[in-house]
């Protein structure tokens, strides 16, 4: 078998998303053996821009699994990042967001291995935003054998970042805790996902909406997360499970307990 390291860290998959960066350097400042990170985007991240535009460029996070030589940079780069991570259990991707949302979870793909990592953060706030079938290109996150998505904002506050850095530190330490129920750390977490979207047209017809915020849309109650972020629509409008739906997602990994995958 192949020996594996525990987790690589994923920065700056948009280039101007520099609070992943800055958290783990502030992490191994403190470490006496440094946590192994990339710079996803290296050429965005040294123009301060959150994709490469032009003839080269495109989104990062929208890339993967990626194409082996590429002349398209963000498709070369997406296939480069997916070989460095499988040499690694898990595989965070983090991220930056000018909105005040906090520090949550992304999960791209279900599976137990990705919902015991997604526990193993003490970040209250996940949300099931799984790549749709017949897409082109996906999250990077998605593309790699165990992965999640860490998402901050806003990305230039300091109270966010330290945030961020705390969170990663107590995952470290939680590495080492072989009998962990993290089924039971899941099913205290608040669990969302997305279940359709504003488009950019309606936003007069909902003023006042705020990261996380309630929203009854056509009769059903729904929660609005990144407001005024992409271009093509408003928000994403995310359904709450309830405990009995979080309960089931479990299930499959019970007995499972908190091994990594690979040998070490």
């Amino acid at each position: 078998m192949t020996w594996k390291k525990s987790v690589l860290f994923i920065t700056a998959t948009h280039g101007d998303e520099a609070i992943g960066v800055e958290a783990i350097s502030e992490v191994n400042r403190t470490r006496s053996e440094s946590v192994d990170f990339i710079i996803g985007n290296e050429i965005a991240y040294s123009l301060g821009t959150r994709c490469i535009e032009g003839r080269i460029g495109g989104d990062l996070n929208r890339s993967a699994p990626g194409i082996c030589g590429s002349q398209q940079y963000h498709e070369r780069r997406a296939w480069e990042i997916l070989q460095i991570a499988k040499g690694y259990d898990w595989v965070v991707d983090l991220h930056g967001c000018s909105q005040p949302m906090s520090v949550f979870i992304i999960l791209s793909k279900i599976d137990p291995q990705r919902l015991q990592l997604a526990a193993r953060f003490d970040i209250p706030r996940i949300l099931l935003w799984q790549t749709l079938p017949g897409h082109k290109g996906g999250a990077l996150n998605a593309s790699v054998d165990c992965g999640i998505e860490i998402e901050c904002g806003p990305k230039d506050d300091p109270m966010v970042r330290e945030k961020l850095v705390r969170t990663i530190k107590d995952f470290l330490i939680s590495i080492n805790d072989a009998n962990c129920d993290w089924a039971e750390w899941f099913k205290r977490r608040e669990v969302y996902t997305v279940v359709d979207s504003i488009p950019f047209e309606e936003k007069d017809q909902y003023p006042d909406l705020k990261e996380w915020g309630r929203v009854v849309v056509a009769g059903y109650t729904r929660y609005a997360l990144f407001v005024g972020v992409y271009p093509h629509i408003h928000c994403l409008l995310l359904e709450r499970l309830p405990s009995a739906q979080i309960e089931l997602l479990c299930v499959p990994a019970r007995g499972r307990g908190c091994e990594q995958g690979g040998s070490h």
